[in-house]
């Protein structure tokens, strides 16, 4: 049993010191991952710009674009700290959201411009049914009154009068 005990106790502390080198990071490190970090959401707000710019509602990305851009804040906030794990995690958060966010605005314009090309075409079969319609129906008028005036002209006598000096 205190063997047991004993090989438990070497691997526990084992584990300590492997878990602690692994997650002893540098600072060069940490700027390099904030530097993607600021890259990443620089980007996405490009994106996410554009995407706004064909007309898409961009709300709900402007929202995880803050939760991006504060997590890039704090990440910076802890490399100033020195505390380079805390900094890579954050910094590595802001990264994944940033990306979805990018790919999010790519989807979303897309959509976006899809939509508009629809929306203009059905417009364009619209105005062509709208004046072939149109047009149709003053011909059929124009025939209709056309036959109409000519019968009610036949119809009409001429008057003659008496007494008339010639």
């Amino acid at each position: 049993m205190q063997v047991f005990i004993a090989f438990i106790s070497v691997l526990i502390i084992f584990n300590l010191f492997t878990v602690k080198d692994s997650l002893a990071y540098t600072k060069d490190e940490a700027n390099t991952s904030i530097q993607q970090a600021d890259e990443a959401v620089s980007s996405a707000f490009k994106a996410v710009l554009e995407a706004e710019k064909v007309g898409a509602n961009v709300s709900r990305l402007i929202t995880k674009m803050n939760e991006a851009a504060v997590l890039l804040t704090n990440a910076k906030i802890m490399a100033y700290k020195e505390n380079f794990h805390d900094t890579i995690e954050l910094a590595n958060s802001s990264i994944e959201i940033a990306n979805s966010v990018k790919y999010e605005a790519a989807n979303l314009k897309f959509s976006t411009l899809s939509l508009h090309d629809y929306i203009f075409k059905i417009s364009i079969i619209e105005s062509l049914v709208g004046v072939t319609a149109f047009l149709l129906s003053m011909i059929f008028f124009w025939r209709w009154f056309k036959s109409y005036y000519i019968n009610k002209i036949i119809s009409l006598k001429p008057e003659v009068k008496e007494n008339v000096d010639s």
